[in-house]
């Protein structure tokens, strides 16, 4: 029997010129380490489509081991097995950055697992933190501990990288090097919404509109530095229902995402009606409101929020919002069972919206929230 790894060279740079969806393509680079060696991303022809896929939560009907991928480019859904990101129970869910999925099991270990290559990475379980048992005791079920996490590189296996992570009540952050042994809390004197690593530096803002940047790099890295804040005239008195970090072009951009409540049930699903993107220039503390982000398209969610360019306009709509359903109240909301309803694709320039997605499913997890994964060639 021929040895996979054994094959012509030349003969697999030909066969990866041939594969046209990014999913296939790294699976087929994971085959062994020689065909990983002998094709990179310059062999994948087909660029045009650089959208993020959307991992849907496992169905009822499943065993909870087969994930679903849905393209929005073309409307597809594929199907992996991903064991290592199954839910072990009804309180468990799969967060997204740089191509990565996080998963917690029900030990309460953190693991990275790359849902296309099936590679992993072991994180420091959650008992690593420095407050985790009253963080855990503060929050509806395990699977909400964690709300977000963002990675430096996507090139985990090969390169250092740094972790940081929302988490807890009231939302904090930490932060893990490879290396390390236990996740180091960053801050704990705000309600995070969002994280961004932009620049060599960690970015987040928090409920008032507060961006605080640290430097990991530096001599002490739990020192934060308020670097800007949202002006006065903008908030107005208004109350944040989100706010979203992400670098666009080299550019800083604080989004805001406006929801209304369809009823007076604190605990009912609630929907987005508009979003307001600001540039931030963090020298100057200046905001200016946006309505043109150029061929480019931003996709926000449970994942590290992100952009990308818009290289066909009839696969991606460029100075749109991709948004998934992001409030953890629709997911544990007992009426509804589970979230996921609130999501669509948002007109920077006229406000309107329309859906991407519309499929049904049902939750094996009631938490788990379709999340952007994406695409990256380990």
């Amino acid at each position: 029997m021929t040895n996979w790894s054994e094959l012509n060279q030349d003969l697999v740079v030909e066969i990866a010129e041939r594969i046209k969806f990014y999913q296939d393509f790294v699976a087929f680079r994971w085959v062994c380490t020689s065909w990983r060696s002998a094709t990179n991303i310059k062999n994948f022809r087909y660029k045009s489509d650089q959208m993020p896929l959307l991992l849907l939560p496992p169905d009822d009907d499943g065993d909870g081991n087969r994930h679903r991928f849905f393209n929005p480019a073309n409307a597809m859904t594929c199907q992996f097995c991903l064991p290592e990101a199954a839910a072990a129970d009804d309180n468990n869910r799969c967060l997204s950055s740089k191509g990565w999925l996080l998963s917690m099991a029900r030990d309460l270990s953190l693991t990275l697992v790359h849902p296309f290559s099936r590679a992993e990475i072991e994180l420091p379980n959650v008992k690593a933190f420095e407050d985790w048992y009253v963080n855990l005791s503060n929050i509806t079920g395990k699977g909400n501990f964690i709300e977000k996490f963002v990675l430096t590189t996507s090139n985990l296996l090969e390169s250092d990288f740094t972790v940081m992570v929302i988490y807890g009540s009231p939302r904090k952050l930490a932060y893990f090097k490879r290396g390390q042994k236990n996740w180091i809390t960053a801050d704990k004197s705000s309600w995070v919404f969002d994280v961004v690593y932009y620049k060599e530096k960690f970015y987040a803002v928090d409920a008032v509109g507060e961006i605080m940047a640290w430097d990991l790099s530096g001599d002490d890295p739990s020192v934060r530095e308020l670097v800007a804040k949202m002006p006065s005239e903008i908030v107005d008195g208004m109350l944040f229902e989100k706010l979203y970090l992400v670098e666009s072009d080299g550019t800083l951009l604080v989004v805001w995402r406006r929801r209304a409540y369809p009823s007076e049930n604190y605990n009912s699903c609630r929907g987005t009606y508009a979003f307001q993107v600001f540039k931030v220039d963090l020298f100057a503390n200046t905001w200016m409101e946006i309505k043109d982000i150029g061929n480019r398209a931003l996709f926000l969610g449970h994942n590290s929020s992100l952009s990308v360019q818009v290289l066909d306009s009839s696969i991606c709509i460029p100075n749109s919002i991709y948004f998934t359903d992001d409030c953890w109240r629709s997911y544990m909301a007992r009426r509804r069972r589970g979230g996921g309803k609130d999501m669509g694709i948002y007109n920077i320039q006229d406000g309107s919206m329309v859906p991407y997605f519309k499929g049904k499913f049902r939750h094996r997890s009631r938490i788990a929230p379709p999340t952007w994964v994406e695409r990256s060639f380990n």
